[in-house]
């Protein structure tokens, strides 16, 4: 495992799922913890629904949430 410090930046694809939450959440952990940049792409899947602007701009208030802290 790469050493604290080592990521500047990250990048996290979200579409809604439980696994891409989890995914999100320790992105803004190891972007916290690194002091790194955190992208987020959001992906949508035509045979699935994509994820609703409502969840995705829950997502981002997390985002600014924690990279406040």
């Amino acid at each position: 495992m790469p050493n604290k410090g080592s990521y500047k930046n990250i990048l996290v694809a979200v579409d809604g799922s439980t696994a891409s939450n989890i995914a999100f959440k320790e992105a803004i952990y190891i972007a916290k913890r690194n002091n790194a940049k955190l992208y987020v792409a959001q992906v949508i899947n035509n045979k699935l629904n994509y994820l609703p602007k409502n969840r995705l701009i829950f997502l981002l208030k997390i985002v600014k949430i924690y990279s406040k802290n």
